[in-house]
C-alpha cells in the first residue's frame, strides 16, 4: 500500500505578520518568537484498514453473515480455502457500487480512513453438516441467507428467520431436487447457487 504525504510549504513575509485575524485550514500557531505554521497530521490507515486492503480475488476468509445484518469479523481475516473456517471465497475486489449477484452471493463493504473504500464481492463456501438461516414460505422453508452460519443444535434464531437449515450435499444443479438426499415421506430441499450451476441439498436441522 502507498501512503501519500503532502507537504505544504509557507512562504514568510514580515509585511503580511501584522494581520493574525485570519486562520489557514490545516496549521496551528503559536505565540512564541520563530514560530512557525505545522501540517495537520495526515491520516495512517488502521488495522481494519490494512486487513480489507490486503484482500485480493481468489482469498478465502473466516467470515460469515450472523444473521442480524453483521458480519462476524470487523475486519477480515484470510485462510487457507480447505480450512473448516473458510466460509467464504472473495470473487473480486471492487469499488463503491458494485455488488455480486445470484444466490450465496454478497458484498462486504468497508469504508476506510479519508475517502479510501473496499468492497469485498464474496460467495459462499459450502459443506455437509454446516447450518444456515432461512424463512418460511407456505409452512416449510423457503428464502435464505445461504452466507449465515449457525449452530444447528441451536434452540432459537434470530427473528427474521424462522428454520434452521442443515446442508446434506452438495451437487450439480443438473441432477435435480430428487438427486438429495432425505428420508422417505420428508421434503427434500434445496437451492441453487454459482449462476445456478451447483446445488446445495439441505434439510431442517
Amino acid at each position: 500500500m502507498l501512503l501519500c504525504i503532502a507537504f505544504v510549504v509557507f512562504l514568510w513575509k514580515p509585511w503580511e505578520a501584522a494581520d493574525t485575524s485570519g486562520s489557514s485550514s490545516g496549521t496551528s500557531t503559536s505565540g512564541g518568537a520563530g514560530s512557525r505554521p505545522t501540517t495537520a497530521a495526515s491520516r495512517t490507515p488502521s488495522p481494519v484498514d490494512a486487513a480489507f486492503a490486503a484482500v485480493r480475488s481468489g482469498d478465502c476468509l473466516d467470515a460469515y453473515q450472523d444473521g442480524y445484518g453483521n458480519w462476524s469479523r470487523s475486519a477480515p481475516v484470510r485462510v487457507g480455502c480447505g480450512a473448516a473456517g473458510a466460509y467464504l471465497r472473495v470473487l473480486r475486489v471492487a469499488g463503491a457500487g458494485s455488488r455480486p449477484s445470484g444466490g450465496g452471493r454478497g458484498g462486504w463493504w468497508h469504508s476506510g480512513t479519508g475517502s479510501s473504500s473496499t468492497n469485498l464481492c464474496v460467495e459462499g463456501q459450502f459443506r455437509k453438516g454446516q447450518c444456515f438461516l432461512a424463512k418460511a414460505r407456505g409452512g416449510r422453508p423457503g428464502p435464505a441467507n445461504l452466507l449465515t452460519a449457525w449452530n444447528c443444535s441451536a434452540d432459537r434464531v434470530p427473528r427474521e428467520f424462522d428454520y434452521i437449515m442443515q446442508v446434506t450435499a452438495v451437487m450439480r444443479a443438473s441432477a435435480g431436487t430428487r438427486a438429495c438426499p432425505g428420508e422417505p415421506g420428508r421434503y427434500r430441499y434445496s437451492w441453487n447457487v454459482y449462476d445456478g450451476t451447483i446445488m446445495i441439498c439441505a434439510k431442517v436441522a
